[in-house]
């Protein structure tokens, strides 16, 4: 009788040839699905920056591949950063002590039926989840704060992120002692790299509010109620994420890893483009040969003799060959759409009479 081959051991490596057949076998339906996406994303670059290009313009469908594979890396990144702050939930709490995520797990008792571990999982993750929902509300605060009082010196909003930032490493003691019964359950190593984790997850929660205030037309007391509970939802959502990533991590690696990942990232990605400002600011780093507010600007120089009235608004003086600083420049085949500002009205530009281009020297004051 022959015995049965042990099975063998899943490596990283052996792990993505696997994704790479088994995107290779699926290509046509991928490729479908990223330009789809691809499409939904130049539909709100159109929208949101006011484009009066084409849908069906050459210049987009050449620009559809490069378009997908940039917003592809940019929420991989995003993926990547906010996962950073799981880190420490990975680390021990001293040597030879288990890590976060090992506690978070509740195995069941093969005698009794019951649960085990469920009060320390349950301690650990409330102070998780709390902590991304205070460093929400703490942005919150802060910017508020300093909304009201315009005078007041940067420093003192930094200052006061940092405290409740230190605040939340310290009432990490007391929620450790509780769940563990233990009068010291984690080393002074672990509580540094809890506050750094916790720095990145407030880096975090500043992007989210970014990006949640970026979305709003008109500031009223309901719109910024609704992005302020927005705000916390995600960044708890953002939380429970790190938390199943750190489970993951030391739970091992599994032979669907990165198919999930891969399903994972194209959900993303879909998702995001159903939020136009989001994805329109995404886009915008494939599509526009400027970038938006805040970035590096460009001065369109024009041939001699080529100006006139109606891009009169745009030159940096009457009968002059060079533009204003411009943070919207998209060139299609035969035109240059650009814009002074993001909220400003778009100017069309022959081609022909543009003679070049050039980084300002100094950025433009964001609108």
């Amino acid at each position: 009788m022959t015995s049965a081959s042990p099975t063998p051991t899943l490596t990283p490596f052996g792990s993505v040839s696997q994704l790479l057949v088994w995107m290779a076998e699926r290509a046509a339906p991928l490729a479908a699905v990223v330009l789809g996406i691809a499409a939904l994303y130049w539909s709100d670059f159109r929208r949101e920056f006011a484009l009066p290009v084409g849908f069906a313009s050459s210049s987009m469908l050449t620009a559809l591949p490069s378009l997908a594979a940039i917003v592809c890396i940019v929420v991989g990144a995003l993926v990547a950063g906010v996962a950073m702050p799981a880190l420490v939930l990975t680390h021990p709490l001293r040597p030879g002590a288990p890590t976060l995520a090992a506690l978070l797990r509740t195995p069941v008792d093969t005698n009794t039926g019951e649960r085990q571990n469920v009060r320390a999982s349950r301690m650990i993750e409330r102070y998780w989840l709390g902590m991304a929902a205070a460093s929400a509300l703490t942005w919150a605060g802060v910017i508020s704060w300093m909304t009201l009082c315009s005078g007041t010196y940067p420093g003192y909003g930094v200052t006061v992120l940092m405290a409740v930032i230190a605040l939340q490493t310290v009432a990490a003691g007391p929620v450790l002692r509780h769940a563990l019964q233990t009068p010291s359950p984690a080393s002074i190593s672990f509580y540094l790299l809890l506050f750094v984790s916790l720095i990145f997850q407030c880096v975090i929660a500043f992007w989210v509010m970014y990006v949640l205030l970026k979305t709003i037309v008109a500031f009223t007391a309901w719109s910024l109620a609704t992005r302020g509970t927005v705000f916390i939802v995600l960044m708890v959502i953002a939380a429970i994420m790190q938390l199943v990533v750190a489970m993951q991590v030391t739970k091992g690696w599994y032979p669907n890893l990165l198919k999930h990942v891969l399903c994972l990232g194209l959900l993303i990605l879909g998702a995001t483009g159903m939020v136009p400002p989001i994805a329109a600011r995404l886009s915008s780093y494939a599509l526009l040969s400027t970038a938006t507010p805040g970035r590096t600007c460009t001065i369109v120089r024009l041939t001699h003799g080529s100006t006139d009235a109606s891009i009169a608004p745009l030159l940096e003086s009457p009968g002059a060959v060079r533009s204003k600083p411009l943070n919207v420049v998209y060139p299609d085949d035969t035109t240059l759409y650009v814009k002074e500002t993001m909220d400003g009205p778009t100017y069309l530009i022959d081609a022909k009479r543009v003679a070049g281009t050039e980084a300002c020297k100094d950025e433009p004051t964001p609108p």
